[in-house]
């Protein structure tokens, strides 16, 4: 349908706003034409689509998110780490991206294990416990089966040798070492890419680290990240190796 010169205006305004803030509270008066007048909601999603970008509604927000491909947005890896100054090279960017998977995997589940999330979280001890397992898992599984390196798309050696290779996250005395080459340190960048987006919070509670999901975070998973087939394959190995060790 053509679209006035004002309501292209207002949809673009209403774009760049999202874009600006990436999330946002739909309930704000600048959004209502965006809810009360169809050419707006339809110009503003024509102007997020031809962009590489995609606006998910929920009952309580509005999020901008950048599409898998195509995005003019989309952060390459050279963005990613002019901001992240502690990312090197692409290799511990691939551990990042394993890393905050382990943790997504255990935070996502059914209504009742989204609630224990949300009450208790997930420690930073218990995600390197995790990830360690599922490092190890994936180790003896590469043994009996060379070809899973390739059928997952994963760097298997490469990320173990990788993690394995940190210091341990603790001191003598059982503080945290704030050191870039500890799995404490990396499991804290990966998370801080989380809270930067506002789906994830971090508590400090005596000695330990809390991380605690957000309800953005759930509606990601459930509006964006489940209809990902990367997501879902990856979150599907995980998993599996997870049920397989429950059940031995």
């Amino acid at each position: 349908m053509p679209f006035t010169a004002e309501q292209l205006h207002k949809s673009a305004s209403i774009y760049f706003y999202l874009l600006r803030h990436k999330m946002v509270d739909r309930n704000q008066d600048f959004l209502a034409p965006y809810f009360s007048e169809q050419e707006i909601h339809e110009a503003t999603n024509i102007i997020a689509k031809q962009s590489g970008t995609m606006i998910l509604e929920t009952p309580t927000k509005l999020h901008l998110v950048v599409e898998p491909e195509g995005s003019v947005y989309a952060s390459s890896f050279t963005q990613l780490k002019d901001k992240h100054s502690r990312i090197k090279n692409r290799d511990e960017l691939d551990l990042l991206h394993i890393l905050l998977m382990v943790l997504l995997s255990e935070m996502d589940g059914d209504l009742l294990i989204r609630n224990e999330q949300e009450i208790s979280g997930v420690t930073i001890h218990k995600w390197i416990e995790l990830v360690d397992q599922t490092m190890a898992r994936w180790e003896q599984e590469l043994q009996k089966q060379p070809e899973i390196e390739a059928e997952w798309g994963i760097a298997i050696v490469q990320i173990k040798d990788m993690w394995f290779a940190k210091q341990p996250y603790e001191d003598g005395v059982g503080k945290p070492v704030a050191s870039t080459k500890t799995k404490y340190s990396y499991c804290t960048l990966a998370a801080n890419l989380l809270v930067e987006e506002r789906l994830l919070r971090i508590i400090e509670d005596d000695d330990q680290t809390i991380l605690l999901p957000t309800d953005e975070l759930y509606d990601r998973l459930d509006l964006l990240y489940h209809d990902h087939d990367r997501f879902k394959q990856l979150k599907s190995i995980i998993d599996a190796g997870r049920n397989q060790d429950a059940s031995n």
